[in-house]
């Protein structure tokens, strides 16, 4: 069949796709390899695929022909039933109309007492429709079934004869049993008491009382007194001297103050250069960490044969690498523009355990002692 030939070409190509993969692995072609061994688990898979295909489809044969057969059976039980059913309507059909010729045959026996022709020609019709419909009931029925509802049918002809007797001797003693005599009572007058009106008056006073309080007018007094003390003139070159003097020290502080301020912009430039420095070494050992777990991942890779990770991995391994390339870049330029004092304390940092920060720290103090100095 189409399955069996599908099978079987699957099955020779998968020992080519081995071999080409192999070959892709020692030229470290990750790609190439990835495409075959994913063309090869396609292979495998879709060859999974059809024969369990195969075997659902035989399982589900099997269960179709045992379904068929129990279905077979309960169609022959449904078969039996509705046919038993049939009989058991037939058979309540049958009861009913006996019912109803009964009540018929004794409709027309009354018309005949009372003498009305019309009445009894139409039961007398209907009478034959309903023997001819009894016929055909009772050939769908079992002969059982059918004596069976004679007898039941005999059994309340007799008994409605019965009721008629009882009914004629219940009018009997009707007639003659008296008529008794309705008596009702007098209807009892009721009275109802009456109730006392009274009238009461309320008489509601109102005072008020007003009264004004006057507040006493203060006055106040306010008493004004100025004495300015020391003169305007007499020591005039006393206070020209005190103020060439304030002068000349307000001028050696502003050169103190410029000076020590450019010294602490050359500090904070310096300190940034380190800081930025020392943060591109970092960064610089993070990378080359990530690189080494990228090697290392890469080789359990093509272990396993993840030829498609591998691929990602390898192009991951490229850009880290030329982002280790580019920080190097960096920290060359930035040691380039480093004072000489600035790169033998950098350099000194960088060789010291925890260089980096203890570095930072240690110029954040000095600065801040700088600071307290000038104050």
């Amino acid at each position: 069949s189409r399955a069996r030939a599908d099978l079987a070409a699957m099955e020779a190509r998968v020992p080519e796709l081995e071999a080409n993969k192999k070959l892709a692995v020692a030229a470290k072609n990750f790609k190439e390899a990835a495409r075959l061994s994913a063309e090869l688990k396609g292979l495998v898979a879709e060859k999974e695929e059809l024969t369990r295909v195969r075997g659902e489809r035989d399982a589900e044969l099997v269960a179709l022909e045992r379904e068929m057969g129990q279905r077979k059976k309960e169609a022959e039980g449904l078969e039996a039933k509705v046919k038993e059913l049939e009989e058991q309507t037939a058979g309540l059909k049958l009861r009913h109309l006996k019912a109803t010729m009964t009540s018929m045959r004794r409709g027309l026996r009354e018309a005949q007492q009372a003498g009305e022709q019309g009445i009894e020609q139409e039961l007398r019709r209907q009478l034959q429709v309903c023997e001819a419909e009894e016929g055909e009931l009772a050939r769908a029925v079992s002969a059982t079934l059918r004596a069976q509802i004679r007898e039941e049918a005999e059994q309340e002809a007799q008994e409605d004869e019965d009721e008629d007797e009882d009914e004629l001797e219940v009018l009997e003693v009707v007639e003659q049993t008296p008529a008794p005599i309705e008596q009702t009572p007098a209807p009892i007058a009721q009275t109802k008491p009456e109730t006392p009106q009274g009238a009461v008056a309320s008489v509601v006073a109102k005072f008020a009382i007003e009264s004004t309080e006057e507040d006493p007018a203060a006055e106040e007094w306010a008493l004004h007194s100025a004495a300015q003390a020391g003169g305007e003139g007499g020591g005039g070159a006393g206070a020209e001297a005190a103020e060439e003097e304030e002068r000349q020290a307000d001028a050696g502080a502003a050169a103190a103050a410029a000076a020590a301020a450019q010294q602490q912009q050359e500090e904070q430039q310096r300190e940034a250069l380190a800081r930025e420095l020392s943060g591109l070494e970092a960064e610089r050992g993070e990378v080359k960490g990530q690189l080494d777990e990228l090697e290392t991942l890469l080789q359990d890779m093509v272990a396993e044969e993840n030829y498609d990770d591998a691929a990602e991995v390898q192009t991951q391994i490229d850009q880290v690498a030329a982002s280790l390339t580019t920080i190097e870049d960096k920290i060359e330029q930035l040691k380039a523009a480093m004072p000489a004092g600035g790169q033998a304390e950098v350099q000194a940092e960088s060789e010291s355990p925890g260089g980096g920060a203890e570095g930072g720290a240690s110029a954040e103090e000095e600065e801040q002692r700088r600071e307290e100095d000038e104050r």
